[in-house]
C-alpha cells in the first residue's frame, strides 16, 4: 500500500480531451487498484467516509444550481483541504488541465465501495481521511475508464457502440435541473387539476394532490416540505447529517414526517445489502445507483440520517418519481384507475410544452397551432386523416414543428448496457419511427398548402420534445438519427434538420425570448451550425443566458412560502 507522501511525480502527464475526470494513472503516475483502495477504506469509518463524500457531493450539486462558481473552483476548494503537500500539488496541477477532480459519478461509486469495505464507526467534524478518499476516487476513475467494450466491434453513430452507450448514459446522469424549476414543476403538476378533461381524468377518481393523499394518508405539501427543508439546510449551511430531533423542529404533521422518512431512508446495513445485490444482478452497471436514488437518506450506526445527495432527495419528493407512490397504490386497488392515472400524467408534458410555446411567442403575436387547429387548417375534409405533429408556430417562411413524447429511457440505455440494436430500438421509439413520420407528414401538408397559395419554400425546424428522462441529443444520437432517417426514405433536408430538445430547453428559450432574442432564428442557426450539439451548448456558444424566465423565479417564492405557511400552522404530535 503506497504512502501518499511517497507518490511519484506526475510528469509527464497526459489528459485526454474526451474525458473530464482525473485518474490515478495520469495524475499520480500509477493506478490505485481495488486491493489498495480496500486497504485505505479499512482505515476509515463508514460514517466518516460517507460524510466526506456527502459534503463534496452537496457542494457540487448546490453549486450546479447557481449561476456563479465553476467546477474548477470547487475542485480547488477541496484540493486545498488535502493534508499531504505532494498529493495536494498533484491535484492543483490536474485542475489546471481542465479535468474534474471530484466527479459526481466517481463520488457515488466511492460511496458504494465505502459501504462495502469501511468498518462501522461514526462521522467526525473534520476532514480526516480526505487524502485516502481522494486516492480512492482517482483509482475508481481508472477502473471506470477501463469499462466494458463491445467484443464484436459494433459501431453506433460513428463510434464504438460501448463508447456511444456510455456517452448517452453519462450525459443523462449529469443532467442538472435547477431546484427552483423542480419546485415549479411540482406546484404546476400536483396542485392544479388534470390538464385534459377527458373520460380518463374521470376514471382516475380525483385530482393529483387528492390521489397522493388517498395513497399515502398525508398531504403532499407536507411531504415535499420535509425534503425542501433538508435541501435548504444543505444549501445554506452545508449540513449533510441530521439527528432525529431536527425533524421535530419543522412544525410539520408527525404523520407526514414519518411517511417521508419511511420511504426515503434506510439503515446503512440494509443499504449495504442492496449494493451487494445490485452488483451481483445480471446487467449491473457502474451507472446504477438505484439504492441511493430510492433511499437518499442513510441511517448511520450513530442514529443520524445522512443525506448523500441533495439532488436525490429532491428528485425523490419533487419529481416524476412521486407518481410511482400513487401508481403502486392504485395498482393494488384498481388497475383501471392506475392506467388512467398513468395516462393523465403523460398528458402533463404535452400541456406544459404548449403553455411554454404560447408564452414564448405571445409578445411577437405569433399563433401557436395545436394538433386540433393544425388538423382543421391542413386536413379538414380529407377522407383519410394524415399524421400531424402536436404543435406548430409560423414566422414568415419559417415553421417550428414540435412533437412531444414523455418516453423515459429504458434501464439498459440509462446504465450504458445497451447494444446497437437496443439503441436503434430506443431511437426509433423516441424519434426516427412514428415521431419522425408525424413531423414529416406535417411538413408535406404545409408544402402542399404553400403550393396552393403560390408561396415559396418553407424553412422547417422539426423537433421532438422529451422529458428530462428521455434520450439526450448527443453526437452519436444525431449521427445515427440522420443515418436511420435517410435509410427510411426521409429527405436529406429533413434528416439533417430534425433534433430533440427537452422542456427545460424550451423554458430556457422562453427566457431568451424575454431578453429580446429571436427564438426561431436561434433554432434555425442551431440546426445549421451545431447540429450534433445539445441546444443548451449552442445557446452558450451564442452567449445566450441559460436562466429561468422571470415568472418561474417568482413562482419559486410562492412555493417556498406555501411550505413556510404549512410549517407555521401545523402541530407536531
Amino acid at each position: 500500500m503506497p504512502d501518499p507522501g511517497s507518490l511519484p511525480s506526475p510528469f509527464p502527464m497526459h489528459i485526454p480531451g474526451i474525458r473530464t475526470y482525473a485518474t490515478a494513472s495520469e495524475l499520480l503516475g500509477e493506478r490505485a487498484p481495488l486491493e489498495i483502495r480496500i486497504a485505505f477504506w479499512e482505515q476509515l469509518s463508514s460514517g466518516q467516509a460517507l460524510s466526506l463524500i456527502a459534503q463534496i457531493l452537496t457542494d457540487i450539486e448546490v453549486r450546479a444550481t447557481l449561476s456563479d462558481g465553476t467546477n474548477a473552483e470547487l475542485d480547488r476548494k477541496w484540493a486545498a483541504k488535502v493534508r499531504n503537500p505532494r498529493l495536494r500539488t498533484y491535484l492543483e496541477i490536474g485542475s489546471t488541465f481542465g479535468v474534474t477532480l471530484f466527479a459526481p459519478q466517481m463520488l457515488l461509486l466511492a460511496a458504494k465501495e465505502a459501504l462495502l469495505y469501511c468498518p462501522e464507526g461514526p462521522a467526525k467534524e473534520s476532514v480526516d481521511g480526505l487524502d485516502m478518499l481522494v486516492i480512492c476516487l482517482l483509482g475508481i476513475a481508472d477502473d471506470n475508464d477501463q469499462g466494458p467494450k463491445d467484443a464484436g466491434g459494433a459501431t453506433w453513430g460513428g463510434m464504438d457502440v460501448s463508447l456511444a452507450s456510455e456517452l448517452i448514459a453519462n450525459y443523462h446522469f449529469n443532467r442538472t435541473l435547477w431546484v427552483g424549476r423542480q419546485l415549479v414543476w411540482f406546484e404546476r403538476t400536483w396542485f392544479r387539476n388534470w390538464p385534459k378533461r377527458t373520460k380518463t381524468a374521470e376514471t382516475v377518481g380525483g385530482e393529483p394532490q387528492e390521489l397522493f393523499h388517498e395513497a399515502t394518508g398525508v398531504e403532499l405539501v407536507d411531504f415535499a416540505a420535509v425534503a425542501f427543508n433538508i435541501y435548504a439546510q444543505a444549501s445554506v449551511h452545508g449540513h449533510v447529517r441530521f439527528p432525529d430531533k431536527f425533524f421535530t423542529t419543522l412544525g410539520l404533521p408527525l404523520e407526514a414526517i414519518e411517511h417521508f422518512l419511511a420511504v426515503t431512508s434506510y439503515p446503512v446495513a440494509e443499504i449495504r445489502k442492496l449494493i451487494r445485490n445490485d452488483a451481483a444482478a445480471p446487467g449491473s452497471s457502474r451507472f446504477q445507483f438505484d439504492a441511493f436514488r430510492r433511499y437518499p437518506l442513510i441511517r448511520l450506526e450513530s442514529g443520524e440520517l445522512l443525506m448523500l445527495s441533495p439532488n436525490f432527495v429532491m428528485q425523490r419528493a419533487l419529481s416524476e418519481t412521486t407518481f410511482w407512490d400513487v401508481r403502486q397504490y392504485l395498482r393494488n386497488v384498481d388497475r383501471k384507475r392506475e392506467e388512467a392515472f398513468h395516462q393523465c400524467t403523460r398528458d402533463i408534458l404535452e400541456y406544459e410544452a404548449g403553455a411554454a410555446l404560447r408564452r414564448i411567442f405571445f409578445k411577437r403575436k405569433l399563433q401557436v397551432f395545436d394538433e386540433e387547429r393544425l388538423r382543421k387548417r391542413l386536413a379538414e375534409g380529407r377522407k383519410d386523416l394524415p399524421r400531424i405533429c402536436d404543435y406548430a408556430v409560423r414566422s414568415g417562411h419559417t415553421w417550428l414543428l414540435i412533437e412531444v413524447t414523455e418516453r423515459a429511457m429504458p434501464r439498459p440505455v440509462v446504465f450504458a448496457n445497451a447494444s446497437s440494436l437496443a439503441l436503434d430500438d430506443e431511437l426509433d421509439k423516441v424519434l426516427t419511427a412514428r415521431k419522425a413520420q408525424q413531423l414529416s407528414s406535417t411538413i408535406s401538408l404545409l408544402e402542399e398548402e404553400a403550393r396552393l397559395h403560390g408561396e415559396g419554400h418553407y424553412t422547417c425546424v422539426p423537433l421532438v420534445l422529451t422529458g428530462e428522462t428521455g434520450l439526450p441529443w448527443t453526437i452519436p444520437v444525431q449521427r445515427r438519427a440522420q443515418e436511420r432517417l435517410l435509410s427510411l426514405g426521409h429527405s436529406e433536408e429533413f434528416s439533417a434538420a430534425v433534433a430533440m430538445i427537452t422542456l427545460k430547453d424550451l423554458i430556457m428559450l422562453e427566457n431568451a425570448a424575454d431578453l429580446g432574442h429571436d427564438i426561431l432564428e436561434i433554432l434555425v442557426s442551431w440546426r445549421r451550425d451545431s447540429p450534433s450539439f445539445p441546444l443548451d451548448q449552442h445557446l452558450q456558444q451564442r452567449g445566450v443566458p441559460l436562466n429561468s424566465p422571470g415568472w418561474e423565479r417568482n413562482r419559486v417564492s410562492k412555493v417556498v412560502r406555501s411550505f413556510a405557511k404549512r410549517m407555521g400552522s401545523s402541530n407536531v404530535g
